[in-house]
């Protein structure tokens, strides 16, 4: 038979048992995760899709599952998982502008509209993310590739009539302006404005097969920086 001093120590234990906690498990790992909005991002992503209210309009369902269906599936764009720190897919009323990049925040902007279609937002994806975010992401995975395909944009001319407004004063300087400071590690003269629209036209070349805007540039040297995109895009 078992003493009072045994009994009260196996209850003990049974106590403790039961009110032991399970170990609390974590995601600590890298890969990028599918969240309830279905774009797979990696875990420190902020997204915000406009929806529809009772007030307002939202992005209509077809246009978001385009976005998602790039999203996890454009090869260039699955590199970048952890470049990208904000996506933002908005309905507006109002405004001229598709979509933008902004290489500060690393956030990604697509304006929604009445009219948007499946081939208006292929296009802004295509020149904002795997143009301007992988541009700016190559600087660091992909510098010496990178520089190559600057110096030969750098030199010749405008592929089409989109980049010549950033060729001489215009909308982001001249060709040879730099694009932040030459203190980071990441400088270089080859890095310009010119040089990054340069690489977003000859993006929609490849992905997209023509050009959005007027080919303006000599075949050969497109041909020539095409060969260059894709040692960049490997």
């Amino acid at each position: 038979m078992l003493t009072d001093l045994q009994r009260r120590a196996m209850f003990a234990k049974q106590v403790y048992t039961r009110k032991k906690k399970r170990p609390i498990r974590r995601n600590h790992g890298k890969r990028a995760i599918t969240g309830s909005h279905g774009f797979k991002v990696h875990k420190y992503t902020s997204i915000y899709v406009g929806k529809a209210t009772t007030r307002k309009a939202g992005v209509p369902l077809i246009l978001h599952n385009k976005v998602i269906k790039m999203w996890n599936t454009e090869p260039d764009i699955v590199k970048l998982k952890k470049h990208i720190k904000i996506i933002s897919v908005r309905y507006l009323t109002s405004g001229n502008i598709a979509g933008l990049w902004d290489d500060k925040t690393h956030k990604f902007t697509l304006n929604v509209r009445d009219g948007t279609t499946v081939a208006n937002v292929e296009e802004v994806v295509f020149h904002e993310v795997i143009g301007h975010a992988y541009w700016q992401w190559s600087q660091q995975w992909r510098r010496n590739d990178l520089i190559a395909f600057n110096r030969l944009a750098i030199r010749v001319t405008p592929v089409n009539d989109y980049v010549l407004e950033y060729e001489n004063g215009g909308k982001g300087g001249n060709r040879n302006d730099e694009i932040g400071s030459r203190s980071n590690d990441r400088g270089h003269d080859t890095m310009t404005r010119y040089a990054n629209e340069q690489h977003s036209a000859i993006t929609e070349l490849m992905k997209h097969g023509s050009s959005y805007h007027k080919l303006i540039g000599d075949p050969k040297d497109i041909q020539a920086l095409k060969r260059l995109w894709s040692k960049l895009h490997y």
